[in-house]
């Protein structure tokens, strides 16, 4: 959590979070691409439940393994379309819950993208309209 530190003159600053990743090496010298390196890993830590639920920014996670920031996007984006993680812009990146096999109701409904808070209606031909609120 971002503690605020207030400024004489009134000016809110937020203190860096700081990276909460266990600790785990990249090899440079290898012919492995370092965001391929960097997804292994992160999909390893994931998988052992030794990750936070929230993973740092890419830029914090880019200056803590003084990597570019493009490398950790596009590891991000790997795992993100193996659906290991899901983000959203600006709300961070978190590691999405494992799978029970089970699916809720609203779940399913809301993946479905069906109307789920709709009011049926109905065209003069009777045929359904629905209403979202």
């Amino acid at each position: 959590m971002k503690r605020a530190i207030l400024r004489p003159e009134g000016t809110t600053l937020k203190r860096s979070a700081g990276v909460s990743l266990p600790p785990f090496e990249l090899k440079r010298k290898t012919r492995e691409p370092l965001h391929v390196q960097l997804a292994r890993q992160l999909r390893r830590l994931i998988a052992s439940g030794a990750a936070p639920a929230r993973l740092p920014s890419t830029r914090a996670l880019a200056a803590h393994l003084q990597l570019s920031r493009n490398t950790v996007v596009a590891a991000y984006e790997s795992l993100g379309a193996d659906g290991v993680l899901e983000s959203k812009r600006g709300s961070g990146t978190r590691r999405r819950p494992a799978a029970t096999g089970l699916l809720k109701r609203s779940d399913l409904l809301r993946d479905s993208h069906y109307p789920f808070a709709a009011q049926p209606f109905h065209d003069p031909d009777g045929h359904p309209i629905y209403f979202h609120r």
